[in-house]
């Protein structure tokens, strides 16, 4: 059994407990990343601007985080994106971006995006990742908006719609209403939770302590009372996630 003081020292690192990982998963997920890191040698802090801000929002070093520049791979609409394996993660990244910047996107911008995919890749919570994961653009439009299509089938499935577009207009125009309808009520609820999260966690990055929930916890927060979240938190510290939450965070 891990103790408070490694979990600690993993969390910071940016090893992130999964909502239903064990011990033994979380422990082979470390060590087969670490090795795949050692072998290729692209580690994320060859971007300073990047990891400082991770740092300083997420709370979290992630030195093991790999940035490759290649388009191999990528759909023609794709900047970037990040790759899960067996053997390992690791974030691509197009070669224009070698020179800072690819159609107005910034290079710092979109490896801290990516970087919270790599960080939850124990998760499978897609509700509020892409909520999170633009939260930190440096345009406003695109912190709100960026989060429309929620997962890749979202996206492809408006595509899909586009080619109708001539027999049925509605049906692109309908789509895209409600998956704008769907953000703004996801954007409204993932705001509130962040406000009660500052006060349960007021010494800490309330992004930080979002990055490490569930969907259904970042709703939880948002609908209940204080009160209820505590108890919430009480009852939770036994799984494993909870108990690394506990020992990078205080609660007060």
């Amino acid at each position: 059994m891990m103790t408070p003081d490694q979990l600690k020292t993993l969390g910071e690192a940016g090893w992130i407990i999964g909502p239903e990982e064990s011990e033994k998963e979380f422990v082979k997920r470390v060590e087969t990343q670490k090795a795949f890191s050692q072998k290729n040698l692209e580690s994320i802090e060859a971007h300073p601007e990047a990891i400082a801000l991770i740092q300083k929002r997420l709370e979290a070093t992630p030195s093991w985080i790999q940035v490759r520049y290649s388009n191999r791979g990528l759909n023609i609409w794709e900047g970037a994106a990040s790759w899960i394996t067996d053997s390992g993660n690791w974030i691509q990244l197009r070669d224009s971006f070698k020179k800072g910047s690819f159609w107005g996107y910034q290079k710092e911008d979109v490896i801290l995006h990516e970087a919270v995919h790599s960080l939850r890749f124990a998760f499978d919570e897609p509700r509020f990742e892409e909520i999170l994961a633009n939260a930190f653009a440096k345009r406003k439009w695109r912190r709100y908006l960026g989060s429309i299509f929620s997962t890749p089938k979202q996206a492809c499935l408006f595509l899909v719609t586009l080619c109708l577009i001539h027999l049925a207009p509605i049906f692109p125009c309908g789509y895209l209403l409600y998956r704008l309808t769907s953000l703004i009520w996801d954007q409204r609820r993932f705001k509130k939770a962040l406000q009660k999260i500052k006060r349960l966690f007021p010494k800490a990055s309330n992004y930080a302590i979002a990055l490490r929930l569930k969907d259904e916890e970042i709703v939880l927060f948002a609908r209940e009372e204080e009160s209820v979240c505590r108890d919430y938190i009480k009852t939770a510290t036994n799984t494993m996630r909870w108990k690394q939450i506990r020992a990078n965070f205080d609660l007060d």
